[in-house]
């Protein structure tokens, strides 16, 4: 899996920008890079990130500047090989539509990955044929933005039961719902979620650097 590197890069990426020693800004931009390499999750993230080096980092606009650009750096490569194969300089990912469509649409009432669905597969049925992969994304994400559109109080609906089964203190699926998978799961990632929240009381003095934290975390829910 994908996840420990691109956490380690992560952990890395905010602990170079905290740091903010003499060269700390360049390996957090290399950090970040691979980081988006490994997973593009953060990809509207980095402008975010920029504009806090400079308000809540205290950092110059150039270092901030420098930092953003070795993460764009990253990008190009990747937006090179898109270009070769799918015709189009794509820096991120081509399966954003997936995503959007497998949430959102009439046979997902709710809102959960596509191995629950009541019907799996059928919101895929009427993807005409011989579509290209940027085609395909595009398809899926028109369907996905009509159906929300369509359906807005729906959506409300379902985005809110995302969140709390984003946060939720044990594993979603049914399989996981036994007394013991829910006593190690409150007793691992529930202290460090009590830890977590008691960390903004503990470090309020230095509520620059809280802001970065929070705006992540509210990025990635």
């Amino acid at each position: 899996l994908s996840e420990t590197l691109f956490l380690m890069m992560l952990t890395l990426y905010f602990h170079y920008l905290f740091q903010n020693r003499s060269t700390d800004y360049l390996r957090a931009g290399i950090a970040g890079g691979i980081m988006h390499l490994v997973k593009p999750s953060l990809y509207y993230f980095y402008p975010v990130m920029l504009v806090c080096q400079i308000v809540f980092l205290g950092h110059s606009w150039k270092k901030a500047l420098i930092t953003f650009t070795i993460v764009i750096l990253f990008m190009i490569p990747w937006g090179i090989r898109n270009q070769m194969v799918l015709g189009e300089f794509v820096t991120g990912t081509t399966v954003v539509g997936q995503v959007l469509w497998e949430g959102n649409n009439p046979y997902n009432p709710r809102g959960v990955t596509s191995g629950e669905f009541r019907s799996r597969g059928d919101y895929l049925e009427d993807m005409p044929e011989g579509l290209s992969e940027l085609e395909r994304d595009g398809w899926k994400k028109q369907q996905a933005f009509d159906y929300i559109k369509e359906n807005p109080g729906r959506f409300i609906e379902v985005s809110v039961s995302r969140l709390l089964r984003f946060w939720n203190l044990w594993p979603n699926h049914p399989r996981f719902h036994s007394f013991k998978y829910k006593a190690i799961s409150v007793g691992s990632f529930g202290v460090v979620l009590v830890g977590f929240l008691l960390s903004f009381w503990a470090l309020r003095s230095q509520w620059r650097i809280l802001c970065p934290t929070l705006l992540f975390f509210l990025y990635y829910t």
